[in-house]
């Protein structure tokens, strides 16, 4: 019976106030897939900038994002409640930043020849990319760490995990078709720097983007922020200030505690290697239809479209064997599916009839779309009863009763060192001639796909139910 009445007392989101939480994702997923799917190739084929440049940029932007996501986290755990909550203000807080840069960053200066190197549109994309990915940093470190307190039991927050799964996945598919569609009504869409109408199409089709994303993040964002409250923090001795605690080194050496639990840093590692091969696909995935499938027109559309059904139904299929065999299992059987669809892909570099290679390519993009969902839905989960099982000491070394800011700021930290590499790596595999070359663009998948498999091994030592 205590057990029961015990469970009663624990919170969890219900209702509206759980789905409007879980929510608030996609302002998040969205932006950013939009910027991860097409910046490269506006800023490379439209603007003209040289593809190691556009790299650095993006690689930069998501190193700022890796070490001011654990700082954020760690003073949005330290912080002392206010009259509007604890964490909850910061999600309005990063909005201006975010909303100004989405916009501005389309707005750039053109270069006049196909892959130049030009320092005036390179400091312009890298002073905005930075500038979004600060406020963006503030913006999900705080969404993050507000899971395990809004949430309390591990089913709920499988729900909850499988919501902002399933609002994932569609900002996803939205950050991702967007562009396509767009790549569809391209006359050449493999040398759109040398057509004048593909290119100016482009210059003012990416800025009405931006300024529609922005509308997106202020929706989802305010709509996850009225979705929760922290009164509950009236009931707790916050015995520590912000204020007291702002000491630089003290601040540094706190955020990468959690790197202290083994448990939490084998899986922080399985998850580098598994965002560095994603980070290549997702970037590279516009490419390959382009110059490997020579899709042109409506092809780009009709050729995906189908394949959104395996992201459905690999959705439906992860979330239930969660629940029957657990979190860890699941993980590594959907990894699987992608690890060896991705390195099957270099099959398509053989010299085949197109029919016959399209339908190839469908078969193995399925079994990448049916495992791929399940990063969507589980790292939370995960952390969330990573960070309930984390050693006593080291919530004792950080002197504070709330580990889930540092843990997911830690979280993210390592999530976008692996976007980082992933951007230089391709930025170095396409410079130069290599940006047109269906050889180089073709074998970045096999590289994702050994990626995963390696993840996986590493996923396997983790002590997670």
């Amino acid at each position: 019976m205590s057990e029961e009445n015990n469970k009663e007392k624990l919170r969890t989101l219900k209702g509206a106030r759980l789905y409007g939480f879980s929510a608030g994702v996609l302002g998040q997923i969205l932006p950013v897939t939009l910027i991860s799917a097409y910046i490269f190739i506006f800023f490379t084929y439209a603007i003209g900038l040289n593809a190691l440049l556009v790299s650095i940029g993006t690689a930069l932007g998501v190193v700022v994002l890796a070490f001011f996501a654990p700082i954020f986290g760690y003073l949005v755990d330290k912080k002392r409640p206010g009259r509007l909550g604890k964490r909850r203000p910061f999600l309005i807080l990063s909005l201006p930043l975010i909303i100004f840069s989405l916009i501005i960053m389309w707005y750039s200066p053109l270069a006049q020849r196909f892959g130049e190197i030009n320092w005036v549109i390179s400091f312009f994309l890298w002073a905005f990319l930075l500038i979004f990915y600060l406020a963006y940093a503030l913006l999900r470190s705080t969404y993050l760490s507000m899971i395990p307190e809004q949430s309390q039991i591990e089913e709920n927050r499988i729900k909850i995990g499988s919501l902002t799964g399933i609002f994932s996945i569609l900002a996803t598919v939205i950050g991702i078709f967007l562009p396509l569609i767009i790549q569809s009504r391209l006359i050449t869409p493999d040398a759109i720097f040398y057509n004048p109408i593909d290119r100016q199409f482009l210059i003012g089709a990416l800025p009405i983007l931006g300024w529609v994303f922005a509308m997106f993040v202020v929706i989802f964002t305010l709509l996850a922020y009225f979705s929760t409250n922290e009164d509950f923090y009236s009931e707790i001795d916050e015995k520590t200030t912000l204020n007291e605690d702002l000491k630089i080194k003290k601040v540094l050496k706190n955020i990468f505690r959690p790197f202290s639990d083994k448990n939490y840093y084998f899986f922080l590692f399985s998850m580098l290697i598994a965002t560095i091969g994603i980070r290549l696909l997702v970037k590279n995935l516009t490419l390959f239809f382009t110059f490997v499938l020579n899709l042109k027109g409506n092809a780009f559309v009709l050729f995906i479209l189908p394949l959104v059904t395996f992201a459905v139904l690999g959705f439906i299929f992860w979330s239930r064997r969660a629940h029957s065999v657990g979190i860890k299992k699941s993980f590594i059987q959907a990894r699987w599916f992608t690890a060896i669809s991705l390195i099957l892909t270099g099959i398509l570099l053989i010299g085949m009839p197109n029919d016959i290679l399209l339908w190839i390519a469908r078969i193995l993009f399925a079994g990448v779309l049916f495992g791929l969902v399940v990063g969507y839905i589980l790292p939370n989960p995960a952390i969330s009863e990573l960070v309930d099982n984390s050693p006593k000491e080291i919530m004792e070394k950080m002197d504070s009763n709330s580990l889930s800011g540092s843990y997911f700021g830690t979280f993210l930290f390592v999530l976008n060192i692996g976007h980082a590499l992933g951007d230089l790596i391709l930025g170095v595999i396409l410079m130069g001639p290599n940006a047109k070359n269906s050889l180089a663009i073709g074998i970045v998948f096999p590289i994702a796909g050994v990626l995963y498999f390696m993840s996986n091994l590493i996923l396997n030592k983790i002590d997670l139910r």
